[in-house]
């Protein structure tokens, strides 16, 4: 099948992948309603919930050519499988 057009003429298939991944994570919380959530939800914020799981992706990494040590491509990475 042929790759989709890149979006806004700048981000290729892959990427918008990533950028999708990100947008469904999107939310606005009050201080409160964080508060309240770190005190009794074992999920983490959402920020987390992206940055975590992309940053210790290297598929991210390479998809966006990010650098070995950048702050979304750390060289030690968690990695669970």
């Amino acid at each position: 099948r042929p790759e989709a057009a890149p979006w806004q003429g700048r981000y290729n298939e892959r990427q918008q992948f990533w950028i999708a991944y990100a947008q469904s994570w999107c939310a606005k919380v009050t201080p409160e309603a964080l508060r309240s959530q770190m005190t009794s939800d074992e999920h983490p914020p959402v920020e987390f919930r992206v940055n975590a799981v992309l940053m210790n992706n290297p598929e991210f990494s390479r998809d966006f050519n990010c650098s070995a040590g950048a702050p979304m491509a750390p060289v030690n990475r968690c990695s669970l499988w």
